[in-house]
């Protein structure tokens, strides 16, 4: 499964699996991923900008260098992903499990940087 660069806006993927698949390169803004399988999947570089993607399974998805700018990640499950490099501009993490498989902590003072130095794998 290859979406590799496609251009799918507002696109619902809802409670879709796309384990394993090649987002890489997409650009996925205000897309709703919402309970969706995406375990293992490719998100490098991939535009998620406000994609709603509460409750979704992120398991050792790549999401190096992703732009995940005002997205909702509540609940989602991000064990063992990589972020490195990801753009975390106002991502709602609320109740999420972190790559390093702890739940997220809210702080007001969050910055990218410490972000993901907190929560890396």
């Amino acid at each position: 499964r290859s979406l590799c660069g496609a251009v799918a806006l507002e696109a619902d993927f809802m409670g879709t699996d796309l384990r394993g698949a090649d987002l890489s390169r997409a650009n996925l803004t205000l897309a709703i991923f919402g309970g969706s399988i995406l375990a293992e999947a490719n998100l490098q570089d991939a535009a998620l900008v406000s994609a709603r993607m509460a409750g979704a399974n992120l398991r050792g998805a790549n999401l190096t260098k992703a732009d995940l700018s005002g997205a909702d990640l509540r609940g989602a499950d991000l064990t063992g992903a990589e972020i490195r490099g990801a753009t975390l501009y106002l991502t709602d993490f609320s109740g999420a499990v972190m790559p390093n498989g702890e739940r997220y902590a809210n702080s007001e003072d969050d910055e990218t940087e410490d972000l993901l130095a907190r929560y890396s794998a």
